[in-house]
């Protein structure tokens, strides 16, 4: 297989996700193309996943082989349920009719949905213990946010199969050079800038926080060894609190601080406890990465610290 027949598209690529998916393709002999929607890089073109017309002419340019879609609103609190539905829904549905065009000869396609489709999953009485979500668990989703990406599902599989289409539910994840305003490395920067004190909403909740680096190792083998019609958890079956990222932060960086409770970060039903069970991943991407959380959180702070290392 040659460069021709190895051209990978990454659609919003200018998140922190796509820099770590370009470099391990690029390591797989792939010419990777990205698509934003302005001010695009060198190996970038730009158009607007909700203007068929310009993301035809940006897609014409590439003729890409292999898709991974992660462009979207991902901020589960976003306000414009209209932006979250025109983006995550229509502008999905606008890319998958482009690239059912007969110029375009597409071999896998990957579509970034979300764990928040599953909602509040009810889990057994010790939080540590509770049932891992697997794909035949009902969705249930609780916002917009989990809706639109629920519909985005529902409306790639009715393009099956005529798109050889996979879909993920990946799980919480982080590293280094995610935004701020996230979570974990919202708590990480208080650690560095020797912060006193961190407003957080509820700290009584379990998440997965898995490494990004897992998680493109993790797209690879996907796209790569997944059939299409695949639907896939990404994640680890290990959930965490945020106290316990706390006291490891703390550990890391030898600094305390005060943390306070701000009712309006608090989420309304959001769900206590999101853990995926990783069997279906694992059997198809056996071998993946292992990253425990300290690990993953170690690996930012040094990062933050010192970015050339």
């Amino acid at each position: 297989m040659n460069n021709a027949q190895k051209t990978l598209l990454i659609t919003g690529s200018q998140g922190f996700t796509s820099i770590y998916l370009r470099d391990v393709f690029l390591k797989e002999g792939y010419a990777v193309w990205g698509l934003v929607k302005n001010n695009p890089r060198e190996w970038e073109v730009a158009a607007d996943i909700t203007d068929k017309v310009a993301l035809r002419d940006a897609i014409a340019n590439i003729a890409p082989s292999y898709v991974i879609h992660l462009a979207g609103v991902s901020n589960v609190v976003h306000e414009n349920s209209s932006a979250l539905y025109a983006i995550n829904c229509l502008g999905t549905l606008n890319l998958l009719d482009v690239l059912q065009e007969k110029n375009i000869e597409i071999k896998k396609i990957i579509l970034a949905s979300s764990a928040y489709v599953y909602g509040n999953y009810k889990h057994e009485e010790n939080e540590k213990e509770a049932n891992l979500i697997s794909e035949t668990v009902c969705p249930k989703p609780i916002n917009h946010y989990a809706m639109t990406k629920l519909s985005m599902e529902y409306m790639a599989l009715s393009l099956y199969p005529n798109l050889p289409i996979v879909i993920t539910r990946p799980f919480n994840y982080t590293g280094f050079g995610q935004q701020n305003y996230v979570l974990v490395p919202k708590i990480l920067h208080h650690f560095v800038t020797k912060a006193p004190k961190i407003l957080l909403g509820n700290t009584h909740v379990y998440r997965e926080f898995n490494d990004v680096r897992m998680v493109v190792e993790a797209y690879k083998g996907l796209l790569h060894h997944a059939e299409p019609g695949t639907l896939v958890n990404i994640c680890s079956g290990k959930s965490y609190s945020l106290k316990e990222i706390l006291t490891l932060c703390s550990e890391i960086s030898q600094h305390t601080l005060d943390v306070e409770r701000d009712e309006k970060l608090v989420r309304k039903n959001e769900p206590s406890h999101l853990s995926g069970d990783p069997t279906l991943l694992h059997s198809i991407v056996p071998n993946l990465p292992c990253y425990s959380l300290e690990d993953t959180l170690r690996w930012m702070y040094d990062k933050s610290i010192n970015p050339s290392n």
